[in-house]
């Protein structure tokens, strides 16, 4: 079974959440409508989670591969980049181009917005979203200590994809920026775009830094600069682009353990969930979240609710469940 960070969080705030999310809206070509529904369904970003992916698309494809050409784009010209797929992106939603035939996620102006699904006045949160990527953008520019590090870096990779079989389970992740050296250890540096910066990341990042050293295809494409190092070894920086600070990590090997057992438990727990998983076996076999303020904002809420169209229509109605996993 596949695992990541994110099916993690999501399988903890809930597990019909993430069966939604991983099992059901596998693709837009499902045949069965509320398959269909929620691929679509799972499209759905709010406007603070896209305005830090703006900001995170401006960094990774345009100021850090302009470094590395000698060309570093100026902070004006990565305004205007943000704003061109600010606007244009933000158009793809109005339109709601995103449940359309034939449109397809790699679509460079693809976006679905929850505010816009749930017909909410978003003119203020656009407002703040865009007011926000301007200051995360400003900050990064002004971050020296990052900057610093790129001139003696050997290789500056962003959003590089990591995989790694930790015993049968596979492992994915994808830091947002790798920076390798020829002769010190390499640094993962993860940028976050949030109001208040106080959540520790150490766990995310302690995977990181247990994929770059499990990679077996990055080892040997970067055999200088990776060879001989373990997880502790590896520094770990989190950019907070909002409030223009950066938290360094320092891992144990206590972290790493962690991280494991933290890997093994919740993928045997995710396994559990659907062991039963037959021709009869539905969402409603699935678990769902004890807290009820999760449902709020939830993208599958429409059908997920008790009593939907979608409940009537599927089988196995009897059978919903409170979580027994927690």
């Amino acid at each position: 079974m596949r695992w990541s960070f994110s099916q993690y969080l999501i399988f903890r705030e809930c597990p019909r959440k993430w069966y939604f999310a991983y099992k059901m809206g596998y693709g837009s070509s499902a045949k069965e409508p509320i398959r269909k529904e929620a691929f679509y369904l799972k499209q759905l970003k709010m406007i603070d989670a896209w305005r830090g992916i703006i900001a995170d698309k401006v960094i990774s494809e345009k100021i850090i591969p302009s470094f590395v050409k000698n060309s570093t784009i100026s902070l004006d010209e990565s305004m205007s980049e943000a704003k061109t797929i600010f606007d244009d992106q933000l158009a793809f939603a109005k339109e709601r181009k995103w449940r359309k035939g034939g449109v397809k996620k790699s679509d460079i102006n693809y976006l679905a917005l929850w505010e816009l699904e749930k017909g909410l006045d978003i003119r203020e949160p656009l407002e703040t979203a865009w007011s926000e990527i301007e200051i995360a953008l400003t900050n990064f520019y002004q971050m020296q200590e990052i900057w610093d590090l790129f001139p003696s870096a050997s290789q500056l990779i962003p959003q590089q994809l990591i995989t790694f079989y930790l015993q049968d389970i596979y492992v994915v992740c994808q830091p947002d920026l790798i920076i390798l050296f020829e002769n010190r250890e390499p640094i993962i540096v993860d940028w976050k775009v949030h109001k208040f910066g106080v959540k520790d990341y150490r766990r995310q990042l302690a995977l990181y830094a247990l994929a770059l050293t499990q990679s077996g295809k990055l080892k040997r494409k970067y055999p200088v600069e990776l060879t001989g190092y373990q997880p502790a070894d590896i520094r770990l920086s989190e950019v907070q682009l909002l409030t223009n600070s950066v938290h360094d990590y320092a891992l144990l090997d206590s972290d790493i353990i962690e991280i494991k057992d933290l890997i093994y438990t919740s993928n045997r727990k995710m396994k559990l969930t659907i062991a039963d998983e037959e021709d009869d076996f539905s969402y409603l076999d699935v678990p769902i979240t004890e807290f009820v303020a999760n449902c709020q904002k939830c993208q599958f809420q429409s059908i997920c609710q008790e009593n939907s169209s979608w409940e009537h229509k599927t089988r196995c109605q009897q059978s919903k469940q409170i979580s027994f996993l927690y």
